[in-house]
């Protein structure tokens, strides 16, 4: 009998301490002061400069080498050719060229079809983010004047990978060259085609 009680006043005590925990207090863990998960020390490292820059290539630089596009983007109309086999495997590519029918209206999705920026072809505009995030915060850093320089210039020249590829497909195309704050988000309109490659 002893037992029992033992064991029902250790399971009452185990829940009591467990619910003591779940207080106010306890909240503040799940609040993040940072939703875009970047520190600003981080610009004050060259290791972790250099891992963001890493994320910019891969998902700006071409990939026509290979020839891969993620599912669903049809962001292979804007490399096909007559000058490459796959351009006669792909029926996006097949369409672009006039060699199996006509591309309609919503094809052409190159700025993207996802509302992300992890993966090569969800949205440019996101991979754009990422360069002026290093752009604006480098040079707050704290690493030695030539790193600076040597990310800086890797991130502008990204950049303008993005928008000389938005430029030559849409024409103009809405300009942003600061990091944006979802909470008070700069709305400018469509920059003309002359601007852009002006900018770049």
């Amino acid at each position: 009998m002893n037992k029992k009680l033992y064991t029902r006043i250790s399971a009452v005590l185990m829940v009591g301490a467990l619910l003591s925990g779940c207080g106010k207090k306890g909240d503040e863990f799940f609040q993040l002061r940072d939703r875009g998960g970047i520190d600003g020390a981080i610009w004050s490292n060259e290791g972790a400069i250099q891992y963001h820059l890493n994320e910019a290539y891969d998902v700006i630089m071409p990939q026509f080498a290979y020839e891969l596009f993620p599912s669903g983007t049809n962001r292979e109309i804007h490399f096909a050719s007559d000058e490459n086999y796959w351009s006669a495997t792909n029926a996006n590519a097949r369409k672009t060229i006039g060699v199996n029918g006509s591309l309609a209206a919503n094809d052409v999705r190159y700025v993207g079809f996802k509302y992300q920026g992890a993966n090569y072809g969800d949205n440019v505009y996101f991979d754009i983010a990422r360069c002026n995030n290093g752009i604006k915060y480098i040079p707050e850093g704290t690493i030695p004047f030539e790193s600076k320089r040597r990310f800086l210039g890797q991130y502008y020249a990204l950049r303008a990978m993005a928008y000389l590829d938005l430029t030559k497909i849409y024409g103009g195309m809405p300009l942003v060259l600061e990091p944006q704050n979802p909470d008070n988000l700069t709305l400018s309109g469509r920059a003309s085609a002359r601007r852009c490659l002006y900018r770049l």
